[in-house]
């Protein structure tokens, strides 16, 4: 079970708890000096950005960049990368189908591979 905080204006806060795990492609072009990138999209395909808002809970009202948007307070440093930024967005799509906008976050983290011996 989880907690959701209501607002007196209706606004519900609700912050699941999970652990998302992905995977994605690395191109090597450019390695061993290859920077990698590795996005995530949040948002819902059943209600519209009417029926659920997503904003990311340090968004800024009028901003839709937060320039931290995961908690690092629990990330293993590696020996094989480091994170370079991870920020998060907020976007708003409309579609054909539909006059309501679709809300959603994408967290965006850039990496680049450490090489502790030099390649030639």
């Amino acid at each position: 079970m989880t907690k959701a905080t209501l607002k007196f204006d209706g606004e519900v806060f609700w912050k699941p708890p999970a652990i998302y795990k992905s995977s994605c492609e690395i191109n090597v072009e450019y390695f061993p000096f290859d920077e990698q990138s590795c996005t995530m999209k949040f948002g819902s395909w059943t209600y519209n950005g009417v029926q659920v808002d997503l904003k990311h809970m340090e968004q800024v009202p009028g901003s839709n960049l937060v320039k931290v948007g995961i908690d690092l307070r629990e990330f293993y440093l590696s020996v094989e990368w480091d994170i370079l930024e991870v920020p998060a967005t907020r976007n708003e799509e409309y579609y054909p189908c539909c006059t309501e906008p679709y809300s959603g976050n994408t967290q965006l983290t850039e990496y680049y591979p450490c090489y502790t011996e030099p390649y030639s």
